[in-house]
Parts: C-alpha cells; sequence; structure tokens
C-alpha cells in the first residue's frame, strides 16, 4: 500500500503556511478544511494553504510537497483513527464511529492517488474554488484534465485516468457487442465498426497522446462555465425535497409504462405514406394481384395427388369467395385440373349430352344419334406448364421439393379482418400449410425482443456487480441515473403513444453501455468540473449522432433515436444529481 510523507526542500513552507507540516509525516490532500469557504476567506497564508498545501496527519499544518512511500496496513489504521478523531475535536463530528467512514475515504483516495505514481514521486497539489466549495482538478477526459491540470505531467496525467477509461472502454464495447446479436446485417455491421473503433480511440488516447501532447492547454471561459455548473447542480438526498421527488417520478414512470403499448409488426417499420400505402392496396384489389406475404403451400406425393389436395383447398376457398371475405385465389389446378376431375367432367358431359339428345330426339320425333368420343389422355401439369399461356401460372408450381410435390395456391383481395378466416379454411386438409411471412417476421421480431429485453437486465445486473467491485457501498449512484433515465424514457413513450419495437429495446442496450460512463467519471473522480466537462462534451456529441435519428421518418431509425434522445439527455442531467456530497461515503 501507498500513501505520502511531507518533505521539505528549503524553509519557504514555514513562512507561506500559518502552521508548517513536519517533514517526514504522513500527508492527504486535506481538501475539507476549505469545503465552507468563500473567496473572501482566500487571503494571504489562507490562500496558499488552500492553493498548494497538503494536510500533515500528526500536526495537521501544511507542507508544498510530498512523496509517495509505503506505508504498513496496521499504520494506515492508526492514520484512520487519528483523522476521525480530528473530525472530532475540530469539526464537532458526534462520535469517532460516525466519523471513521469519511475519514476512511479521505485516506482511500490519497491511496489511490498515489497508487498510480512509484515510490519516491513527489506530487504537488492544486485546488480552485468553486461556488459550492472546493473540487480537486484530477480529470476524466483526457483534454478536459489537462486543461484543468497544465502543470501534471501528461503520462502522470493519463496513468491516474487509465482505470476510469478503461472500465468505460468496456462496458461501451459490450453495448457496442450487443447490438451485433441482433439479425440485422446493418446492425452487425455498425456493431464491429462501433466497437473496433473506440477501442482504437481508447488505444490511440492511452498510447498516443502524452507522448504527443508538448503544449500547454489554453484555458477558455466556455470549459470554465460549464465546470463550474457542476458545484451549482443540485443533489438528491434522502428527505422531504428527495422523497416528493422519487415519488413523483415513480408514479410518472408507473403510469408510463401502463400506457406503453409493444409493436412488432413488420409492415409498421415501412417509411411510407399511408395514403401511398392504401393506393398500392385499392390497385393491387383492381388488378388481382395476389398477396405476396399470405399464401397457403401444399404438398403431396406426386401431382395428381397434389392437384386433389388443390381442389380441396379451392372448394373451401369458394365459400368465403361467395361470403366476400374473398375476391378469389390462383392455383395450378384451376388450368389443370387433377386427372379424377377430368374423368368426373367427361363422364358428367356424356350425361348431359346423352340428356339433351334425348329432349331433342322426343321434339322431333325421331331419335338424335350421338357423336363417338374418342379415349383422350387426362392433361398433365407438366404438358400445360410448357405452354406460353401458362407464363402467369408457372411459378405456383414448384415441382419435387425434399422428395415430395409443392404447390402455392395465391389469395386475391385479403384483408386482415378476413385472415383467421381463411387460414381456419385448411383446417383438417392434409398436406396444406398456412403461410403468413409477415406474421412470421413479425414473431421473430417479438422473439429479439423480449431476448434482448431479457439480456438488457442481465446487463444491468452485471454492470451493477462491476460497479460494486469497484465502488463498494456508493456503486449505487453511478448505476441509478442510467436505470432511472432507462425507465423514464420508456414511460415518457408510453405518455406520448409510442410504441416500443425490437429498435426501442436496442436502443436501452446502447443507453446502458454510453449512459454507465457518466456515473463512473463523476464518482471516480469526486467533485471535478473538469470530468463534468468532458461528459457534458461527450453527452452533446452522443446527442448529435444518435439523437437527430429521431427526426428520421423511419419507424425504426425514428423510435432507435427517439429512445437515444429521451435516454441520454436524462442520464446527463441525472448523473451529477447522484454525485455524492463532500465525505459522504455512501
Amino acid at each position: 500500500m501507498l500513501l505520502a510523507r511531507a518533505v521539505h526542500f528549503d524553509e519557504s513552507d514555514s513562512r507561506i503556511f500559518h502552521r508548517p507540516a513536519v517533514t517526514g509525516e504522513w500527508a492527504i490532500s486535506g481538501g475539507f478544511e476549505f469545503s465552507n469557504w468563500t473567496e473572501a476567506d482566500l487571503t494571504g497564508k489562507a490562500r496558499q494553504a488552500f492553493a498548494n498545501g497538503w494536510l500533515g496527519l500528526e500536526s495537521f499544518g501544511r507542507v508544498t510537497f510530498v512523496a509517495v512511500a509505503r506505508i504498513e496496513p496496521s499504520e494506515y489504521e492508526t492514520l484512520t483513527a487519528a483523522l476521525a478523531a480530528h473530525f472530532v475535536s475540530h469539526y464537532g463530528a458526534p462520535s469517532i464511529e460516525a466519523a471513521w467512514p469519511v475519514a476512511a475515504e479521505e485516506m482511500r483516495q490519497m491511496a489511490d492517488l498515489c497508487a498510480d505514481h512509484a515510490p519516491n514521486t513527489v506530487l504537488t497539489v492544486a485546488r480552485r474554488l468553486t461556488e459550492a466549495g472546493v473540487a480537486e482538478d484530477y480529470g476524466i477526459h483526457y483534454f478536459a484534465s489537462r486543461q484543468a491540470n497544465p502543470d501534471v505531467p501528461p503520462r502522470s496525467l493519463m496513468r491516474q485516468l487509465l482505470p476510469a477509461l478503461s472500465l468505460a472502454l468496456v462496458t461501451s464495447v459490450l453495448a457496442y457487442i450487443t447490438l451485433g446479436i441482433a439479425p440485422f446485417p446493418g446492425l452487425r455491421q455498425m456493431a464491429v465498426f462501433a466497437a473496433v473503433a473506440v477501442t482504437a480511440t481508447f488505444l490511440t488516447a492511452v498510447l498516443w497522446f502524452p507522448w504527443l501532447d508538448a503544449g500547454r492547454p489554453r484555458i477558455s471561459r466556455f470549459s470554465d462555465a460549464i465546470a463550474g455548473s457542476l458545484a451549482r447542480w443540485p443533489r438528491w438526498r434522502f428527505g422531504t425535497a428527495g422523497v416528493i421527488a422519487a415519488v413523483l417520478a415513480g408514479a410518472f414512470i408507473a403510469s408510463g409504462l401502463l400506457r406503453l403499448q409493444t409493436s412488432d409488426d413488420l409492415r409498421g417499420l415501412r417509411a411510407s405514406p399511408a395514403d401511398l400505402l392504401q393506393s398500392e392496396i385499392r390497385i393491387g384489389g383492381l388488378l388481382g394481384l395476389p398477396s405476396p406475404a399470405q399464401y397457403f403451400l401444399v404438398e403431396a406425393h406426386d401431382p395428381q395427388a397434389l392437384l386433389q389436395t388443390e381442389e380441396a383447398l379451392t372448394n373451401r376457398l369458394q365459400t368465403l369467395v361467395d361470403a366476400g371475405s374473398l375476391q378469389g385465389w390462383r392455383a395450378v389446378s384451376d388450368w389443370v385440373p387433377s386427372a379424377a376431375r377430368q374423368q368426373a367432367d367427361r363422364q358428367m358431359l356424356a350425361r348431359n349430352e346423352t340428356l339433351a339428345l334425348e329432349r331433342v330426339g322426343a321434339m322431333l320425333g325421331e331419335p338424335v344419334a350421338g357423336s363417338e368420343h374418342a379415349a383422350v389422355a387426362p392433361l398433365q401439369p407438366e404438358d400445360v406448364l410448357q405452354q406460353p399461356v401458362a407464363a402467369a401460372i408457372r411459378p405456383l408450381w414448384l415441382g419435387e421439393v425434399a422428395g415430395a410435390q409443392v404447390s402455392l395456391v395465391m389469395l386475391q383481395g385479403l384483408q386482415a379482418a378476413h385472415v383467421d378466416a381463411i387460414r381456419a379454411a385448411a383446417t383438417g386438409i392434409e398436406g396444406v400449410r398456412w403461410v403468413d411471412r409477415t406474421a412470421h417476421y413479425s414473431s421473430l421480431l417479438k422473439h429479439y425482443r423480449v431476448q434482448m429485453s431479457g439480456l438488457l437486465l442481465a446487463g444491468y445486473l452485471a454492470v451493477g456487480i462491476a460497479l460494486l467491485l469497484r465502488f463498494g457501498r456508493r456503486a449505487w449512484r453511478a448505476w441509478v441515473p442510467t436505470a432511472l433515465a432507462a425507465l423514464l424514457s420508456l414511460a415518457a413513450l408510453g405518455w406520448i403513444g409510442e410504441p416500443l419495437q425490437l429498435f426501442g429495446v436496442l436502443a436501452q442496450l446502447l443507453l446502458l453501455g454510453l449512459g454507465i460512463d457518466y456515473g463512473i467519471f463523476l464518482l471516480e473522480h469526486e467533485g471535478d468540473g473538469a470530468s463534468w466537462l468532458a461528459i457534458c462534451l461527450g453527452g452533446a456529441s452522443t446527442l448529435l449522432a444518435f439523437g437527430l435519428l429521431a427526426l428520421s421518418s423511419t419507424p425504426a431509425l425514428h423510435g432507435f433515436g427517439l429512445t437515444l434522445l429521451l435516454g441520454i439527455g436524462l442520464v446527463w442531467l441525472l448523473s451529477p444529481c447522484f454525485r455524492p456530497a463532500a465525505g459522504d461515503a455512501r
């Protein structure tokens, strides 16, 4: 374990601090001493102690330089106890037990800072005052941190940033890879491209920036204004106002989720105007065009049995045509009846001819001889389908498929209200199967929506465990903003009547990977305006990259973009509300 000891290179500390620390004593940042200070308090030696002083843990004096050194766990615990006692004697803490968590957190922050440096590394501190107190200038994103800490060497700065950046990389890559599970080539390509690009960006920043960054960053009013806004951002606290806000949010979420509808209809992904779709349907009805998405698939062991099965089906479809539920159908058996029906037709023709001749003979008073009918072989489908006139029905005869004869019966004038009745027409006819490609793909979309929803819940659980391992009891502060933003965005979709589709669930997965980073950054580097600046810039770029898809006229892209627009915007606003207050270990 590493901590830092006070070191002196001359006697200047005795002149610039009211109480200088003793050489060799252990030291921490000690920014808590200035939590209630204002600009009026920063004068003379007090300003110097605020701006550049580390706090000694024996004399509780200030020192400009400290050096990283190894410390035994037992001595570390003794120092924690001394700091807790200092909180009791000087800051009014009720007991050492009550002050212990705060003291332990102060010690942990210093140990984490020293862990990034080799023993004997000399450290300095630089502070600035915000309207809400002290903000230590330890950033998360490289250039935001460099702007806030221009005197810190780039390589040392990157070592400080690496843990949080690594955790953020893992969550983002997992979110993009999860998108690739969906059975859509476009999403898979986007997932691979995004995961590789994010990883390459991470490696570029880690491996190149510290070596290429040789200049001194300039500070702008814009960045200062954004960084300073973190101090004014409200915090959620467990009190009257906090409970009221939680109840209102819960009511909004519950009522919105009750209103939320899901939609897995493949036709809902089309971007064609409604009037154009109605025109297509009307023209198709006038031309007698069959539906390409719903039809009957007929199978039998030989061509004649196949024709007979078709005839059994079309006899039932005729009943639906008579009832007005269907305009008609197209089948090969209408052009080439089965041999059995052809024989029955010949027999019926012979009977009717004999009856007609008998009636004519009765009228003439003499018998009328009938014509001799030569034996004619029945028509075969393969003979008829070769003729040019059969071009319209040739695609319906699929022939032998996997050892069986297969054909299609296409439907004309199919309406959604009568689909169930038409499907029931095939009940009990062996070898006839109803095919609804639209329903099949819609059920597939539903299957993946449910699957991705389960994966989303598993993702939240896995991220929660990872945060718990990293941050302990305070992990909820990084986890809750993203979870709350996800629920609020779903509730908002319910309130505005926007159905949840598969692409909306995919957007929620992306929200988990991207949004959780905001909480990680604010928790990893508490009260750091540079971190907040980086979050604001990252959130704005994410909204521009994905949120603008909400303006798309394509329903899938619109739902995807709208979900991310609401989710990223909410997690951006909520994350600083759950940042811990100074000295809060929970």
